[in-house]
């Protein structure tokens, strides 16, 4: 009874369901959305980790063993569902989509500068950590697949570190985009489709299923021992296979609503994986200084991208590129909710465009 309840499958939809009702608790209109899930599972793998009685009902090492291929899968859905829906809206205002990815690599680009000077300053500081620490700070998770990736990171502790830092990088994101955003209502229109509810819903999944296999093919290429690795791969593969599906066979282009269903169902599933295994790191190491060193590297991030966007590209909507500059599908998604006006081609353009950004230069590291 007891090893039912705490199979790894019991222990990631108890935190699924905690974490969604966690995420719906609003403090002055504001909410963390699907970032509770990532919480309450850094929090059961606290626990698993440190109480005694139940260490001894669960076995840590497969515990995380388990938690990875929620991780993996998670990943594939959530980056192949990014790249295809970018795909789909590439056509449309590209002056604005140019301006929007141009602040998305600089917003990421400056996080990473602000990583190096840590990194030079603070010669005690692991590499491993203040990359992940980076990630959280931008609140990427294919960005923390990518870094688990490479050979010279400790994927442990590069967890341990985005765990220690995304919390804050939702929620300042989600507090700053709302701040400077005002309330209006919000025009939603409705997609029309010649396929039906059924077929839309496997054309989807074939997408999703050719983005990850191909992806992968792509990512594992190496030039100059340079290759992109899986996150990289699939949203670069999903851009392309989006862009043709748009062009050329737009009757199967799968609806949003259907992608949001992926796009959220990988979100929850990696926070899952990787949360539950950042928190069995956390009971046995926890470092003050990654919390503020991740703090550092998004208010500078945000900063970066306002300036740019109040005195360099005027007219562009501020919200939409900062959320998407911050790859924060948590501020995105308040300000839909809250019924603020929010450009999804441009959030979408800055999203991908700082989530490559970030991807290529810790490839590079």
């Amino acid at each position: 009874m007891v090893e039912s309840i705490l199979s790894p499958i019991s222990i990631a939809f108890i935190a699924i369901i905690l974490g969604c009702v966690l995420g719906k608790i609003k403090i002055f209109g504001i909410s963390l959305n699907l970032a509770g899930v990532l919480l309450v599972s850094i929090a059961l793998g606290y626990a698993f980790a440190s109480a005694d009685k139940l260490r001894e009902l669960t076995e840590i090492e497969s515990l995380k063993d388990n938690m990875k291929m929620f991780s993996s899968l998670g990943t594939a859905l959530f980056v192949s569902v990014i790249g295809i829906t970018t795909g789909y809206s590439l056509d449309s205002n590209r002056g604005k989509k140019n301006r929007a990815a141009l602040v998305g690599i600089i917003m990421a680009s400056s996080a990473f500068v602000m990583m190096r000077i840590i990194l030079r300053f603070d010669k005690n500081m692991s590499l491993s950590k203040l990359i992940g620490a980076l990630c959280g700070a931008l609140t990427t998770t294919p960005g923390l697949s990518a870094a688990n990736e490479l050979e010279s990171v400790i994927a442990e502790e590069a967890t341990l570190g985005y765990g220690c830092t995304y919390l804050f990088g939702v929620i300042a994101t989600v507090l700053f985009v709302q701040i400077i955003t005002r309330k209006c209502e919000v025009e939603v229109k409705s997609e029309s489709k010649n396929i039906g509810e059924n077929q839309n819903a496997l054309m989807c999944l074939i997408q999703i299923g050719l983005t990850v296999v191909f992806g992968s093919i792509i990512g594992a290429f190496r030039i100059v021992d340079f290759s992109l690795g899986n996150s990289g791969g699939v949203l670069c593969f999903g851009i392309a296979l989006g862009a043709i599906v748009n062009k050329f066979l737009p009757n199967l282009a799968a609806s949003k609503d259907m992608m949001n269903v992926y796009r959220t169902l990988g979100l929850v599933l990696f926070f899952v994986g990787n949360g539950i295994s950042a928190g069995t790191v956390l009971s046995t190491s926890f470092d003050i200084k990654i919390i503020l060193y991740g703090a550092l590297m998004t208010v500078v991030s945000i900063i970066v991208g306002v300036i740019i966007l109040k005195l360099v590209f005027k007219g562009t909507d501020i919200p939409s590129v900062i959320a998407g500059g911050m790859t924060s599908t948590p501020a995105a998604g308040i300000l839909l909710q809250k019924g603020y006006r929010i450009d999804l081609g441009e959030y979408s353009i800055a999203y991908v465009s700082a989530l490559i950004t970030i991807v290529i230069l810790i490839r590079l590291i």
